[in-house]
């Protein structure tokens, strides 16, 4: 089964790093304008017959609201059919949270500090942050946070490109950083293999 737990959780290894960046030239390229309700009939799972798992069809999938089952690949290993479910159908149904629309996977509740561009004032942009390096999978945001005029970055291509190094691919985005209330540019070693 998926839960809410596997999909906040990027594992992740290596030594994180604040690169030195220029300021931004340009709004965010991903930003959230206004909520969305989710589709409350979400489409039939995609089951391999050939894979074992919890499941063989969407009817076994009984624990949450429209469960589906589908194949899923978590990570290195080998994908098993898997139960999901929507924990959310609108923001309403995620605290102070804000719910993401994911049809494959079943809808998520995300953590941050807006929901929309306009709790962050006039002009402002509620982004999704993404992790650096995931070795779990499946590969999404890790909550919403809205721009400041104190940011370093608010795209990825606002950051300097990173060398190669011995471990694995040097990784960087432009990322809000919580302990200092505002995105920057973040550089992260990411294993490979």
């Amino acid at each position: 089964m998926i839960n809410l737990s596997s999909r906040l959780v990027a594992v992740a290894v290596g030594l994180f790093s604040v690169a030195a960046c220029a300021k931004p030239t340009a709004p965010p390229s991903d930003h959230r304008a206004a909520a969305t309700a989710c589709n409350p009939a979400r489409p039939a799972g995609k089951i391999d017959a050939n894979r074992s798992g919890d499941c063989k069809k969407d009817r076994d999938c009984k624990a949450g609201k429209n469960g589906r089952c589908a194949s899923h690949s978590n990570g290195r290993m080998a994908p098993t059919n898997q139960c999901s479910y929507d924990a959310c159908g609108t923001d309403a149904d995620c605290g102070k949270g804000l719910c993401v629309c994911e049809e494959a996977d079943g809808n998520y509740c995300l953590p941050g500090n807006c929901r929309v561009d306009g709790d962050c004032g006039k002009g402002g942009f509620c982004s999704p942050t993404w992790p650096l390096c995931s070795l779990h999978g499946p590969y999404q945001p890790s909550g919403y946070y809205c721009h400041t005029p104190k940011d370093e970055c608010h795209n990825d291509d606002d950051c300097p490109k990173p060398a190669k190094t011995g471990y694995g691919p040097m990784g960087t985005r432009c990322g809000y950083a919580p302990e200092v209330g505002r995105w920057t540019c973040v550089s992260q070693e990411c294993p490979v293999g």
